[in-house]
């Protein structure tokens, strides 16, 4: 039976960096902070060559975010799906994903949803063979078009408890070069993009006991 991923697996975020702020009243008797702030990268595409229809998505991100009152903990890492199937011979020769974390300290994104380069080799599991394959990842994204921003503020409160949230964010879409191999083998270019984007986005949340 054929198998191939379709586009939209994922709700693209569409948030962005900006300023979260939240006083807390003065009565309160507890109050639990978080926030996170980070960057994303994506692309979804198919691509053919001869009997074969391939789909892949390539999803990377970069964030910050601070549980208080304990330290900031960073972290980045990429995930990547491949599936291919071959109309001629009517099966499917591969269906792999897998995910990896990217080096400390990486900033995905240059110059305010400008660009971005990911270049990863992900360990993915591929549910037709039942093995585990290397998938090497080398793309460039370069933003095109406008910018779209996004914000949300929220509160929640009874009688013993308010909770507060807020995000904020900005998503433009973005052309993408490069390649996906799987196994060494070039199975995948992004020549026919569904989706692609550069992402900023920002939340906070806080939760007061009274």
């Amino acid at each position: 039976m054929r198998w191939i991923m379709k586009k939209n697996w994922y709700v693209p975020a569409l948030l962005a960096l900006t300023l979260f702020t939240l006083a807390l009243p003065v009565s309160a008797a507890s109050a639990d902070r978080y926030r996170f702030r980070g960057q994303n990268v994506s692309a979804e595409w198919e691509s053919f060559n001869g009997c074969l229809e391939t789909f892949t998505y390539v999803f990377a991100a970069e964030s910050q975010t601070h549980d208080a009152p304990g330290a900031p903990s960073t972290t980045a890492g990429v995930s990547v799906g491949v599936s291919v199937y071959d109309y001629c011979a009517g099966e499917n020769l591969l269906s792999a994903f897998g995910s990896a974390t990217l080096p400390e300290g990486t900033r995905l994104i240059s110059g305010g949803l400008q660009s971005a380069t990911i270049q990863a080799t992900v360990q993915a599991y591929d549910y037709i063979s039942g093995a585990t394959v290397p998938v090497t990842v080398d793309l460039h994204w370069e933003g095109q078009g406008e910018i779209t921003r996004s914000t949300n503020r929220s509160n929640y409160q009874s009688s013993g408890y308010r909770y507060s949230l807020s995000s904020s964010g900005t998503s433009r879409p973005a052309s993408v070069t490069g390649d996906v191999t799987v196994a060494g083998v070039s199975y995948t270019s992004p020549e026919s993009l569904f989706y692609a984007a550069l992402s900023q986005s920002q939340y906070g949340s806080i939760f007061i006991l009274r």
